[in-house]
């Protein structure tokens, strides 16, 4: 169990510092065995501040526009966003569960009932939201760069509350 907090905390860290799509550009790299090359210039891909303007685009450098977004990247986006939401559902389903007693004798404790109630309303909402899907690419980009981070953090977190 320790080792998982550890690759955690590393994963975590790594989208902290070089961000979620070098990250995901890795490890998808290496899923498939390839090996990466290091850019001319590292410094070229830093985030630029406030004050500084954006340089513009060499002419053979080929960018996708805002617009469009890869089909691999779509499923994983969407794949990410369909079990994040059901741990989220699961989590919320064991919150409002009663915590010492059956679900036939949650009528005797008004906290448990208003527990009951208020947690089947958020599950309601949630199983909506499940089948509601994003309606952009920037949403499915989103998502996967959400999913990332925080697919492993829901389902570790399922794994120990549950």
């Amino acid at each position: 169990m320790h080792w998982v907090l550890y690759a955690m905390h590393h994963y975590l860290y790594a989208i902290y510092i070089f961000g979620a799509e070098r990250v995901i550009i890795l490890v998808m790299a290496l899923w498939n065995g390839r090996e990466m090359r290091r850019a001319e210039n590292p410094m070229s891909s830093m985030q630029m501040g406030a004050d500084e303007t954006p340089q513009p685009n060499p002419a053979g450098a080929a960018k996708l526009p805002a617009s469009q977004i890869s089909v691999g990247m779509r499923v994983a986006g969407a794949i990410l966003r369909v079990v994040f939401v059901v741990c989220l559902f699961v989590l919320t389903l064991r919150v409002c569960l009663p915590q010492n007693e059956t679900i036939w004798t949650v009528y005797d404790t008004p906290g448990d009932l208003v527990r009951l109630l208020l947690g089947a309303a958020v599950c309601v909402w949630i199983v909506v939201q499940l089948f509601k899907p994003p309606h952009d690419t920037q949403g499915y980009r989103t998502w996967l760069y959400f999913g990332i981070a925080a697919v492993p953090f829901a389902l570790l977190c399922v794994y120990v509350f549950w």
